[in-house]
């Protein structure tokens, strides 16, 4: 991903990563999280507009000059950050691709599904929220 990110001719581009995509190598996931993962997935399409493979990997690389830009406007945290941050980008009109990388699940989580999911749906729909009246 570094590599893209030095070689881009777009300075300003910025690159997250997808743990799932055509032609990157399968995810073993167990049953409860790869249900966990398309749930969420389809809420942050349904309630947000995101059409991004995979907003939760962790593996991201922001450009400065986009992240300056939008920094102050992010206001939330844990699970949802990274879609606040993803959907602040695409509202500025700032460029992000995906790139697919090679991935290895590590058991456990800190996930607390019904307790985190009611916390991360009501984060979504605050992003929404503020979308619709351009507060991000």
């Amino acid at each position: 991903m570094l590599n893209c990110a030095s070689d881009s001719e777009n300075l300003d581009m910025s690159f997250v990563a997808v743990r799932q995509f055509s032609g990157s190598l399968a995810v073993d996931r167990s049953l409860l999280r790869r249900a966990t993962f398309h749930l969420f997935r389809t809420l942050v399409r349904g309630i947000v507009g995101l059409k991004w493979m995979d907003t939760q990997c962790g593996a991201k690389v922001i450009s400065g000059r986009s992240y300056r830009a939008v920094s102050e406007r992010l206001v939330e945290d844990g699970f949802v950050f990274d879609v606040e941050l993803l959907a602040t980008l695409q509202q500025g009109a700032w460029p992000v691709t995906e790139l697919p990388i090679m991935w290895q699940e590590i058991p456990g989580s800190k996930l607390r599904l019904w307790r985190d999911l009611w916390f991360m749906t009501r984060g979504l729909m605050r992003i929404r929220r503020r979308l619709n009246t351009c507060d991000l």
